[in-house]
């Protein structure tokens, strides 16, 4: 008999703990309400995560019951995390993303144009030029006419043109 009990515990234990719930929502924008495309939603510690899809929306099935922190992760908004609790109802969610501004160090960009005092060779290729030239044809083939500039496709097409270095050719 004690065996017989023994077995049936662990064969509810087992079924209770298969039994996974459901997490479903959407991912929006806090100021326009547009779905956010992409956004990582994870339980944290789990490994379990989704994307949201086109329409913000995820589905994360065959979740354990218990208690789980839900991060959700979107490059330029704010982390949003929460506490839920999944069981064998739905857990359901509308989960609004606030944008956030990345503030950095100062970026000053400097360049230097040679002009006829500069003792070297160069080459002035200017708006006209470029705009006669180019038609449907990448950068690096359009200075393909300046002197001592060699310029190669690399065989996959549209944007694929570049100016190999000294050693390469």
């Amino acid at each position: 008999m004690k065996l017989l009990t023994s077995l049936l515990v662990v064969i509810f234990l087992t079924v209770t703990l298969a039994i996974g719930g459901t997490v479903k929502g959407i991912v929006k924008d806090s100021d326009t309400g547009d779905p956010l495309i992409g956004a990582n939603v994870l339980l944290k510690g789990t490994g379990m995560g989704a994307s949201s899809d086109l329409d913000g929306f995820f589905l994360l099935s065959d979740v354990p019951t218990g208690d789980y922190q839900l991060e959700v992760l979107y490059v330029g908004y704010e982390k949003y995390s929460s506490t839920i609790n999944v069981n064998d109802t739905p857990v359901e969610l509308t989960i609004v993303l606030k944008p956030m501004v990345y503030s950095g160090k100062e970026i000053t960009v400097l360049a230097d144009r040679a002009d006829r005092a500069t003792p070297v060779a160069y080459s002035d290729v200017g708006k006209q030029d470029m705009e006669a030239r180019l038609g449907s044809q990448d950068i690096p083939l359009v200075l393909n006419t300046t002197p001592s500039v060699y310029a190669t496709m690399q065989g996959g097409g549209a944007g694929d043109a570049r100016i190999p270095r000294l050693a390469e050719r």
